[in-house]
């Protein structure tokens, strides 16, 4: 009977999202704040909690040409990202949500902060050229040192190169997970400095369902998304949800955002947002014409 009504509050969400003045379902657990870039030298806001989604430009890059990467926060007041200049490399930055002020952090890409330790972790380059997963305190960012080495980017059946170096995923308040070799899933515990190797393989982890103790990954070949469970192993298709990408959980929900590409007309591509209740497998659209790349969801107390 749950399930049941899950799916008529989405289907109701999905005409009310067709005609103007109608709210986001509640039973979507949609009442938040979904800040996203497109991959690009922007980063926006859109806030539901008034049931109509509004949009906001929370920051936009100088330099045409840059790109925005590795969304993650550090407590309810500040994002911490990097931004990447072909000419200049990655950095990584702060932004107050209050203050509205940009802190520059160190050089680095796709960071991912972790509260309980207060260290980030990222991807940086060395003088030789190698690229390597590092941990600092954020106090002291340039106190870091080494976990293990990026991949490099994969060759797949098609014969396309895929860069499968991705923005380390934070399943526990001691570890995360991310990227080796080529399509091994790592784990790394920050309490104790110990990095288990080859926990999965063939999959990029994209979010965490911390209830349920999965991983949401897309595969590397299909791009398809499945979740993963770390304690029994299991693995499930999410079925239509082949090619999402900028995946973000609903935190304490059912629930996850996601971007998509899709065809308009023959010879153009639109860019739309959905949100997906795991439940019920029930799928809303909750943006249009926007292309979110990198999202994170924060809700609404």
């Amino acid at each position: 009977m749950q399930i049941i009504s899950r799916v008529l509050g989405v289907i109701i969400s999905l005409f009310c999202f067709q005609l103007s003045g109608c709210s986001v379902d509640k039973s979507m657990n949609a009442n938040g704040r979904l800040i996203f870039t497109n991959g690009g030298k922007s980063i926006k806001e859109v806030n539901f909690s008034k049931g109509w989604p509004e949009e906001n430009l929370l920051y936009d890059g100088n330099k045409v040409g840059t790109s925005i990467t590795g969304l993650t926060l550090a407590g309810e007041t500040k994002l911490i990202f990097s931004e990447c200049d072909g000419e200049l490399g990655c950095f990584i930055k702060a932004y107050g949500f209050e203050s509205r002020e940009l802190v520059n952090v160190r050089s680095g890409d796709l960071p991912t902060y972790v509260g309980k330790h207060k260290k980030i972790l990222f991807y940086d380059v060395l003088s030789d050229g190698s690229s390597w997963l590092f941990v600092s305190p954020i106090e002291s960012v340039y106190s870091s040192h080494k976990i293990a080495m990026a991949p490099a980017p994969l060759k797949l059946s098609n014969g396309i190169d895929r860069s499968i170096k991705t923005q380390p995923v934070q399943i526990s308040d001691d570890e995360v997970v991310f990227v080796v070799g080529e399509g091994d899933v790592a784990k790394y515990n920050l309490e104790t400095s110990e990095l288990e190797s080859a926990i999965l393989t063939g999959y990029i982890p994209l979010a965490w369902l911390g209830d349920r103790n999965e991983l949401i990954c897309t595969d590397l070949e299909k791009e398809e998304l499945v979740t993963f469970n770390i304690v029994t192993g299991d693995m499930n298709k999410l079925d239509g949800l082949g090619r999402a990408y900028g995946v973000s959980v609903i935190p304490g929900g059912e629930s996850i955002i996601y971007g998509r590409t899709e065809s308009k007309f023959i010879f153009f591509e639109k860019y739309n947002a959905y949100l997906y209740d795991l439940l019920s497998g029930a799928e809303v659209r909750i943006l249009e014409n926007e292309h979110v790349a990198e999202s994170l969801f924060m809700r609404n107390e």
